[in-house]
């Protein structure tokens, strides 16, 4: 959802400078109030071994997560009017890229879309919490289910997960 909102946001067709700030800080301050907001672990985990062990789809993952924060940033980079061909530019470049391996960070705000996150930095920051979220689920979900115990282990790797972001009652796995 803080997703869409951003993008809507920086694709308003009566966007300024400072329309745009004011709806971001907005939109992140109404994120923040929500009861699935997450919340800064307080420490940082390392990169799942996932990454490691189910390479295409971790791929799939971290290419889709960059992807958006490029198209953040050809969208904080342009005027309404120049916001179709920059995005188009963007996924052309972004196509044109998918063979190569890029390294984790390349799919945060503050690599891949250094204006976006200098001029928004909430949102950025939001977006990237977001980002190592889905990370860390996408690491507890690989490699377990398939025996009651296997589902077991995995929900409370998906528990845990929740609960370093902060969401209630675990928030994933019906804990």
């Amino acid at each position: 959802m803080l997703e869409q909102q951003v993008s809507d946001v920086l694709a308003a067709p009566d966007a300024t400078a400072k329309l745009t700030a004011e709806r971001l800080d907005r939109v992140v301050n109404l994120y923040r109030l929500e009861r699935w907001a997450l919340t800064e672990p307080a420490t940082e985990a390392p990169p799942p071994q996932a990454l490691a062990l189910a390479p295409r789809s971790a791929r799939i993952l971290l290419s889709g997560t960059r992807l958006f924060a490029r198209a953040m940033e050809a969208l904080a980079l342009s005027d309404f009017g120049q916001q179709r061909w920059k995005v188009r530019d963007t996924i052309e470049e972004f196509d044109t890229s998918l063979s190569r391996e890029k390294p984790l960070e390349e799919s945060t705000h503050r690599v891949s879309a250094p204006t976006f996150a200098e001029r928004y930095p909430a949102a950025a920051e939001h977006l990237d919490r977001v980002t190592r979220f889905r990370l860390e689920v996408y690491g507890a979900l690989v490699g377990g289910g398939a025996t009651s115990e296997a589902r077991r282990e995995r929900d409370d790797r998906l528990a845990r997960v929740a609960r370093r972001y902060g969401l209630p009652g675990g928030g994933i796995g019906g804990r």
